[in-house]
C-alpha cells in the first residue's frame, strides 16, 4: 500500500466552506475507486480521504500500488475513521459505503481476517441524495459529479473517466508506469478537491429548510406589478440560481409570468424572491355555506342572520362555488401556505370551475400581511421551498 498525503492551501475560502456547517475536525469526506461495480467480482485500488488537522485540510490517497493491498487499505480506512463523527460522501450511500462493506465482508471470510467495519459509528452525509430533489428546480441534466462541481463553479476536463482508468490502472501493475500511476491517482485526487466544492449543496439544503430571514420588501414594473422580497441567507452557495416554479394551472404562455421566481446571484451577494402581483377583484369563499344565502344581484354571500336587512334582493340557498364575499386589491399566489386567508381570482371563478380545489389561492398585500415580521417569514420560506421543488 502506498500512502499520498497532500496539505492544502489554507487561503483558497472553497476549502473551509464545509467549516460553515460542521466542525472540520469532526468530518472526512472519501471517495473509492474500483475496478468494477460489483463487490463480489471486483477490488478497491484507490480510497481518497479529505480530513482536516492543525488548522490544514489534507487529501490522502491509499493506494494499492501492488494490486495485493486491500485488505491494508480498508483496515487502515476503517481505523482513521474511528476519530470523526460525520461521513460526507457523494453517492456514497448506494455505493461506496456498501461497496467497501461488502468488500470487507469477502476478505474477512477469505483471508480468516477480523477487519471491523466502522461506518455505522459515524453519521452519513450524502451530497447525491441531498441535491436529488432540485434537479428540475435548477435546470440540471443530469446529477454525475462533473455536472454539478460545474453548476457550482469548478471546470475541470478530465482526460479519462473512472471505467477507462480501470485499464490504465491494470496498465500501471504490469508495467510500473509512472504516466499510468499519475492518472489515477490526479483522478481521485480531483473527485476529492471537488468535494469541497460540492459543499454548496449544505447551502442550498439550508436555503430549503428556511435557514435565512426577509430583508426588505419593494414594488416595481407598472403594467405587471412586482413584490420583491430580498433574503438575507444564513448560508450563500457560490453559484448563481433562477429557479421559477413551474405552475402546472398557469398556461404555458403565461407561465414565466404569473410564477413566483427565486434569484440568486453569487457575485453581487444578493437573494430575493420575485412574486408577480395581480391587482383587481377577487373572491373569498365561506366555508359553512349552509348557513348562507346566495344573492345573484350582488353576486355575494351573506350569513342568514343578515337576512332581515337584505329583503329587497332576491336570494336563493348559497352553494360551495357561490358562497363568497368579494374583494378588490393587490394579491399574490400563495398556494398551499396556510397563514394567510385564501383568496381567488373572480375571472377564473367566473370560468366556470367545477372544484374549488382546482382554483390557485392567492393573497392579499395588506399591511397586517407585509408588515408582520413572524408571517412574512414564514410565507418567504414557504415560497422558497415551494420553487425549489422540496
Amino acid at each position: 500500500m502506498l500512502i499520498i498525503d497532500e496539505e492544502l492551501s489554507k487561503t483558497n475560502p472553497v476549502y473551509s466552506k464545509i467549516e460553515e456547517y460542521y466542525d472540520p475536525r469532526d468530518i472526512i469526506m472519501f471517495d473509492i475507486e474500483t475496478t468494477g461495480l460489483s463487490a463480489s467480482s471486483s477490488f478497491i485500488y484507490l480510497i481518497g480521504v479529505n480530513y482536516y488537522k492543525d488548522g490544514t485540510w489534507h487529501i490522502t490517497q491509499y493506494f494499492n500500488d501492488d494490486g495485493r493491498s486491500e485488505p491494508q487499505i480498508i483496515e487502515t480506512f476503517m481505523e482513521f475513521i474511528l476519530d470523526y463523527k460525520y461521513l460526507l460522501t457523494f453517492n456514497g450511500n448506494t455505493f461506496d459505503i456498501p461497496y467497501v462493506s461488502k468488500r470487507l465482508e469477502s476478505i474477512n471470510d477469505h483471508f480468516h481476517m477480523n477487519i471491523r467495519d466502522n461506518f455505522s459509528r459515524l453519521t452519513k452525509i450524502d451530497l447525491y441524495k441531498m441535491i436529488r430533489p432540485y434537479k428540475t428546480s435548477l435546470g440540471l441534466s443530469n446529477l454525475k459529479q462533473k455536472t454539478i462541481e460545474r453548476f457550482v463553479g469548478l471546470n475541470r476536463i478530465d482526460q479519462m473517466n473512472g471505467g477507462q482508468l480501470i485499464e490504465v490502472y491494470f496498465d500501471y501493475l504490469s508495467t510500473d508506469d509512472a504516466r499510468s500511476k499519475s492518472l489515477v491517482l490526479q483522478h481521485n485526487r480531483d473527485d476529492m478537491d471537488g468535494m469541497f466544492y460540492l459543499a454548496d449543496i449544505l447551502a442550498l439544503k439550508a436555503l430549503s429548510e428556511g435557514e435565512f430571514s426577509v430583508a426588505d420588501l419593494s414594488m416595481s414594473g407598472t403594467e405587471r406589478l412586482k413584490l420583491k422580497i430580498s433574503l438575507d441567507l444564513k448560508h450563500f452557495p457560490d453559484m448563481d440560481i433562477a429557479s421559477m416554479y413551474h405552475d402546472k394551472n398557469s398556461a404555458l404562455n403565461k407561465a414565466g409570468l404569473s410564477s413566483p421566481l427565486l434569484m440568486i446571484s453569487s457575485d453581487e451577494r444578493k437573494a430575493y424572491i420575485s412574486l408577480p402581483v395581480e391587482h383587481g377583484v377577487f373572491i373569498h369563499f365561506y366555508e359553512d355555506y349552509k348557513n348562507y344565502n346566495y344573492y345573484p344581484e350582488l353576486d355575494e354571500a351573506f350569513h342568514k342572520d343578515l337576512a332581515p336587512t337584505l329583503t329587497e334582493y332576491k336570494c336563493e340557498k348559497a352553494k360551495a362555488l357561490n358562497c363568497y364575499t368579494k374583494l378588490e386589491g393587490f394579491f399574490v399566489k400563495k398556494y398551499k401556505f396556510t397563514e394567510l386567508e385564501s383568496y381567488y381570482s373572480f375571472d377564473e371563478t367566473s370560468s366556470g370551475a367545477a372544484s374549488k380545489n382546482k382554483l390557485t389561492p392567492y393573497a392579499e398585500l395588506t399591511d397586517d400581511f407585509l408588515g408582520n415580521e413572524k408571517i412574512l417569514n414564514s410565507f418567504a420560506r414557504y415560497t422558497v421551498k415551494t420553487i425549489l421543488g422540496v
